[in-house]
């Protein structure tokens, strides 16, 4: 009996310690109606980094109300600026999505009445469109929210994926050069290794309202080695400035974003052209 009592004992603490570490898991991760699977991280332009809550968000009231700006397609696994603006001075950013749980929030290191944020989109996106809500706030409360709906474009993601999003209908040229050295732009959309340009938007100023590139592996596994990544202004199409967020995704690192602005009339460029961004090993 004892043997018996003792082996219920160790099968009690084995049960206890296992929900006890998926009780965990559960609080850490997103769940299946989770914001962070949609939008899987949120900063300010100048680099302070959102917090995550569990929960609704709160609810908005008599603090300053925000306008958003921006464009309103994004494609899977890629970032995108947009701007709120507000007649007041506000020193928090509220971010949710219309029927998902849990919110996005930045404490700005001062108050202001204008801010950039970018958002970055999971990679297993489902959903074709979605409804985001910006709020202003400083430590007495909330404004009333301002709503976007975003429009989702599929794209190929991957192990390596490299993206750029901009701001206005100038067209602007993704290049990413192989650790081999061949280049992927739109004069060669796919390399010998698998890459691809899956995506080319606002061509000679289309005007596709699209405004992103992507570039990535879909069907093969990226080569191993030193990448690098440029983004040339290949015509300004009217516009006085242009600016722009690259997104490289690595397996097994977070994405990283990189920010820059265009002005002139762009070079019309090619192969080798544009301004270096970053490199980067896969």
């Amino acid at each position: 009996m004892r043997t018996n009592f003792r082996s219920l004992r160790l099968l009690s603490a084995a049960l206890l310690m296992t929900l006890g570490a998926a009780s965990c898991t559960d609080s850490t991760g997103p769940t299946e109606d989770d914001i962070r699977n949609v939008i899987a991280a949120l900063a300010t332009s100048g680099g302070t980094s959102a917090s995550f809550h569990a929960g609704a968000p709160p609810a908005g009231g008599s603090g300053p109300s925000v306008n958003v700006t921006g464009s309103s397609s994004m494609i899977t696994g890629g970032s995108s600026m947009r701007n709120l603006a507000s007649s007041q001075s506000f020193s928090r950013i509220i971010v949710a999505i219309e029927g998902l749980d849990g919110y996005w929030e930045v404490t700005l290191p001062s108050s202001v009445t204008s801010q950039d944020i970018i958002l970055t989109l999971g990679q297993d996106i489902t959903d074709g469109s979605f409804t985001v809500q910006y709020a202003g706030g400083t430590s007495g409360g909330v404004g009333s929210f301002d709503s976007e709906s975003v429009n989702v474009v599929s794209v190929g993601t991957g192990d390596v994926q490299v993206s750029v999003s901009w701001n206005s209908n100038a067209d602007v040229d993704l290049h990413v050069v192989e650790p081999n050295g061949e280049e992927i732009y739109y004069g060669n959309a796919s390399s010998a290794s698998g890459g691809s340009l899956d995506l080319d938007s606002n061509a000679s100023c289309s005007g596709d309202n699209v405004r992103n590139e992507n570039v990535t592996w879909p069907t093969a596994s990226p080569p191993r080695g030193t990448y690098t990544v440029r983004v040339d202004y290949w015509s300004a199409c009217s516009v006085s400035s242009t600016s722009y967020v690259v997104t490289v995704r690595v397996a097994g690192s977070a994405p990283t974003t990189f920010q820059g602005t265009f002005t002139g009339s762009g070079n019309g460029g090619g192969e080798g052209d544009g301004t270096l961004v970053t490199t980067f090993t896969y």
